[in-house]
């Protein structure tokens, strides 16, 4: 309804649904379903009263600690650019599918302990005789919001400019 997919509850006994928060966030919680098995959050806790989960702003992954049973979001500062895949391993992780700016995409470890900060751990070390590469050759997207229509409607992109320092363009 509000053009955003973003978390809700389903009740079994009265099978209604209801929004986890009051406020609509204007980010998607997950992308299109166009293939089966891809989630965006787990539980934090055998109650399921805590929950990890991601979302999309401006072409990025943000990582959230959602309380279903306060109704809130919190930000937590992530590494990852890209998060999906994830799943709950005990009360207090989550794996994950991840990438960095400057890293290639590999499994990912989030630990969150009584609303410490969170830490995270690379599960799958290089592999053994893959080609290594400088930062400095690894664009930082960036990302704009473009407006397209009269209408208010806006387009996300991220651009990822050139940076090898080796080359540069024709004059």
């Amino acid at each position: 309804a509000s053009g955003y997919q973003n978390p809700w509850t389903y009740n079994l006994s009265s099978k209604t649904a209801a929004p986890v928060v009051e406020m609509t966030v204007n980010e998607d919680f997950s992308l299109p379903g166009w293939q089966l098995g891809w989630s965006y959050g787990a539980p934090l806790d055998r109650e399921g009263k805590m929950a990890l989960c991601t979302a999309m702003r401006g072409g990025r992954s943000i990582l959230y600690v959602l309380s279903l049973h306060s109704r809130t979001l919190e930000e937590i500062e992530c590494p990852y650019v890209s998060i999906e895949h994830v799943r709950a391993v005990t009360d207090e992780a989550v794996v994950f599918l991840g990438a960095k700016a400057d890293e290639p995409a590999n499994g990912g470890l989030c630990t969150i302990k009584d609303y410490s900060m969170p830490k995270f751990q690379a599960l799958k070390p290089p592999a053994v005789g893959a080609p290594s590469f400088t930062p400095s050759l690894f664009s930082k997207p960036q990302s704009y919001s473009l407006p397209i229509s009269d209408k208010g409607e806006i387009m996300h992109v991220i651009y990822y400019p050139p940076t090898n320092p080796d080359y540069a363009a024709p004059n």
